[in-house]
């Protein structure tokens, strides 16, 4: 059976119309999140840009809970970004891996300086739309009758419809926005650093780095416009009919 033949259009229906469709204020720390993600890319120490990317959106998640009032949830989406529970994880995971990354860091490295043309907005991509994503199942789950969402399927949904939109249009106009400021991945590496030697969960909000904040700014204005906001729509509709395919074939195990 297809996923297509599980999915409730009524369900689908529903769930699309209670979607916004306007930039909400905790926007900018999305953003601010994903241009800092990004640019731990650039930082040659292994393992750094997955911890900063980790807690930068981390930051996303405490940030899109706090601006609805429902940061008691944030454990109930604890999976949006750090890796889903495995046989291993946490400090044992982090171990067996350390081998093989070291080893594959060299490649690893080259290839995400080379391709950051294109991976810098996708990361800033994912960071809005994992906000965006938190706000919308959290209001759902807060509602009289509301019903938990399982944090790894929503994880393997969100994954799931990321890698299947066609980001080229919100990429080009990321893109465009952060050509714009001088200096800005400069900035923006000082900040991943920085991240990676502190040990609070929200150091985003204690820098001051004039490059950076402008092309945020810049890169929230260009998302304002209804190309930009259809796209993002079409995400919660893949990440929606994923979600309940996924729960479908749960339920029926």
């Amino acid at each position: 059976m297809s996923e297509t033949d599980v999915i409730d259009a009524s369900a689908l229906a529903e769930l699309k119309k209670e979607r916004s469709t306007t930039l909400v204020p905790e926007m900018h720390q999305w953003i601010l999140s994903g241009v800092v993600a990004a640019a731990a890319r650039f930082i040659p120490v292994p393992f750094v840009d997955d911890f900063v990317k980790s807690k930068c959106r981390k930051h996303v998640v405490t940030s899109a809970l706090s601006g609805i009032d429902r940061s008691k949830l944030r454990t109930d989406f604890s999976t949006m970004y750090s890796e889903p529970g495995g046989i291993l994880s946490g400090t044992a995971a982090m171990a067996a891996k350390i081998p093989i990354k070291l080893l594959l860091f060299p490649v690893r490295k080259i290839v995400a300086v080379m391709t950051s043309v294109r991976g810098v907005p996708l990361e800033v991509i994912r960071c809005v739309l994992l906000g965006r994503t938190v706000q919308r199942f959290a209001e759902k789950t807060s509602q009289p009758g509301g019903v938990a969402v399982d944090g790894n399927s929503l994880r393997q949904a969100f994954d799931s419809a990321f890698s299947r939109m066609d980001f080229r249009v919100v990429r080009a106009v990321v893109g465009d926005a952060l050509s714009g400021i001088e200096r800005w991945s400069d900035a923006a590496i000082e900040m991943a650093k920085s991240i990676a030697t502190q040990q609070s969960d929200a150091p985003l909000e204690q820098q001051d780095k004039p490059a950076v904040e402008a092309s945020v700014q810049r890169i929230e204005q260009s998302l304002n416009q209804p190309k930009v906001m259809q796209l993002f729509s079409d995400f919660d509709s893949k990440l929606d009919a994923k979600l309940l395919a996924i729960e479908a074939k749960n339920n029926r195990r």
